[in-house]
């Protein structure tokens, strides 16, 4: 009963993420970029942000920069593990045929925080023909060092067609960051620097105060 109870709990804050992504989508001009293997949607207009990219043989990141005060927004990326060929009876199509895991993710600056949204994908090529065979993980993970941590992280990343093999794939997460601080400190992870942030007060432990924020993340990824 437990594990029926979660498993709608869960499918149920998957559904709401969506539907607050395709809102956001929605309400901001996506612009379809090229990473690696795949492209990624950003909700932010090239007349407002510049896009930096910057690459390498096997990963691409893509800084989403405010063209007004020159911080990074966010970022999207992709790293590319070494592709394995596919095994084929026939040799002409096993000559043309592998799979690769791609790694594509998003992450958020909050204040010190720089959190960071994942998906691990294996991707089966065959000439020009390509598809998603499935999804290998999602996760968060803190993108930055420093006194502060991810807690109570949700991730998911589901077929925008219904199944696997795919060639569109979205995901979404939800996390809080917990922060570190005195009143002692001063710099970005000050009191008054987070509450700029938009962090609020969580708790106090000797002389140590905790501020947190709740955040999520989303984006869409495909292959054409």
């Amino acid at each position: 009963m437990k594990k029926i109870i979660s498993s709608l709990f869960f499918l149920s804050f998957a559904f709401l993420v969506t539907l607050s992504f395709s809102s956001n989508a929605n309400a901001e001009e996506l612009e379809k970029v090229k990473l690696k293997n795949v492209f990624v949607e950003i909700p932010y207009d090239q007349s407002e942000f510049e896009f930096l990219k910057t690459e390498s043989q096997n990963s691409v990141k893509v800084d989403v920069v405010d063209k007004e005060t020159g911080k990074v927004l966010e970022t999207y990326g992709e790293i590319v593990e070494p592709t394995v060929k596919a095994f084929k009876e026939n040799a002409t199509m096993a000559a043309t045929s592998s799979y690769s895991v791609s790694t594509v993710y998003r992450q958020r600056t909050d204040g010190p925080a720089v959190s960071r949204l994942s998906t691990q994908l294996n991707i089966y090529s065959s000439g020009s023909f390509r598809q998603i065979q499935g999804i290998l993980n999602t996760w968060w993970s803190e993108a930055t060092g420093g006194s502060w941590y991810l807690t109570r992280e949700v991730a998911s990343a589901v077929s925008m067609t219904g199944s696997f093999p795919t060639t569109k794939v979205q995901v979404s997460g939800s996390a809080t960051i917990e922060v570190k601080t005195s009143h002692s400190i001063s710099g970005e992870f000050s009191i008054s620097a987070l509450q700029s942030a938009g962090y609020s007060y969580g708790y106090t432990s000797g002389s140590e105060v905790f501020y947190r924020k709740p955040i999520s993340l989303g984006f869409q990824y495909s292959l054409y």
